[in-house]
């Protein structure tokens, strides 16, 4: 499965076009925009049910997941107090909101 699609809409002298670059079978235009956006929505609705987003998931949720592992007071206490607000800066090295 794609993890990132780029949509690329442009108008041209026929109207519009839509496509895909990650997706080499989906290309196709219209002359109204309104008609582009809705087979757009219909492209996107459909490629995500289709796809198994599900893979390297369990739908457990992440309570349950984190409370099988034995962890110390110690290993706790070392937990950031702001890692939800900071999620950002643990998972991905993003300056920190907060400074």
């Amino acid at each position: 499965m794609v993890d990132k699609i780029n949509i690329v809409v442009a108008k041209n002298s026929d109207g519009y076009s839509v496509n895909f670059p990650e997706l080499d079978s989906i290309d196709y235009q219209d002359s109204s925009l309104d008609e582009v956006l809705n087979r757009l929505k219909e492209t996107l609705e459909t490629h995500l049910m289709t796809s198994d987003v599900s893979q390297g998931t369990t739908g457990e949720s992440i309570l349950n997941m984190v409370n099988k592992y034995d962890l110390t007071e110690e290993e706790l206490n070392n937990l950031p107090r702001d890692g939800a607000e900071e999620h950002d800066h643990y998972l991905y090295g993003t300056p920190k909101k907060s400074q």
